[in-house]
């Protein structure tokens, strides 16, 4: 039946099904907002926030002056096309981030960053900055940025997928096969649902997958299109029944979206009306 709502996925939906809030501001906020701004290009308010002889810890080194931090931010603004900073929880002196751009790559992999950073005020200005990655470096370039075989095969055709940066907490094996149990970090969805009244087996199965793609302009060298996209999540459930009425499965899909949207409610595009969707 169409588009229901946005929601951030896992974290903060409402018992109505309805995206919650975005995070409290706290008094770390000025500054995650001001290093957000630098990395787009305008670092007037993190100049302000910054203490002459701050020093900055982060997932490469460490920066030492207010200059030295600047110029660390302002380098990672230049290097990667579309960056950006989004505060996933925050507290009086810490909050949970994640960073994201587009490797100036051929196959132009979008890199997922996430983290906690801990900073130390004096007098109104942050002195000290602790940046904490979830994951190093190197495994950020073999997991991300390498490409993949099919980024190869399909260069310039179509967007490379987004890794999900999930972590692996469990692994099982049965006789039917094997599963895994992991953690996944925050990120806004797109959920969609449709109630199947076939009571068909193969129709359920031809629901789990949406009959759309984000398209866009497609200059593969090969007769094969492919369209690589972040993992999506599909359930059916069966509702309660109605007498009088047949059977019905409701079929939700969860779609993540695109990290360059960030993960404030107020920011994203309005939904389509039910009318206009084709």
């Amino acid at each position: 039946e169409g588009v229901v709502s946005y929601y951030d996925f896992g974290v903060r939906l409402k018992e109505d099904g309805h995206a919650a809030t975005a995070p409290r501001q706290s008094a770390t906020s000025s500054f995650a907002k001001a290093l957000d701004e630098a990395l787009r290009g305008d670092s007037t308010h993190l100049r302000e926030e910054l203490a002459s002889d701050v020093v900055w810890q982060h997932g490469l080194g460490e920066a030492k002056g207010a200059k030295a931090a600047l110029k660390l931010v302002e380098e990672a603004g230049d290097f990667y096309d579309d960056p950006r900073l989004d505060v996933l929880s925050s507290s009086d002196n810490e909050f949970r981030w994640l960073a994201s751009g587009t490797q100036p790559v051929q196959w132009s992999p979008r890199v997922l960053v996430h983290g906690t950073t801990t900073i130390t005020r004096q007098d109104g200005k942050v002195t000290r900055v602790i940046d904490r990655w979830d994951s190093s470096p190197t495994d950020i370039g073999l997991q991300q940025v390498a490409p993949k075989f099919w980024d190869v095969f399909d260069l310039w055709a179509t967007p490379v997928a987004e890794t999900p940066c999930e972590e692996v907490l469990n692994e099982f094996k049965f006789s039917m096969g094997q599963a895994r149990l992991v953690r996944s970090p925050e990120r806004l969805c797109l959920v969609c649902s449709l109630d199947d009244v076939s009571n068909s087996r193969k129709q359920r199965v031809a629901s789990a997958l949406p009959d759309f793609v984000f398209l866009a302009d497609t200059r593969s060298p090969t007769d094969v299109i492919a369209a690589t996209t972040t993992p999506l999540s599909v359930s059916i459930e069966a509702l309660p029944r109605v007498d009088g009425e047949p059977r019905k499965r409701r079929v939700t899909w969860a779609l993540p979206l695109p990290t360059a949207l960030g993960l404030d409610f107020a920011s994203l595009p309005e939904l389509p009306r039910k009318a206009e969707l084709n």
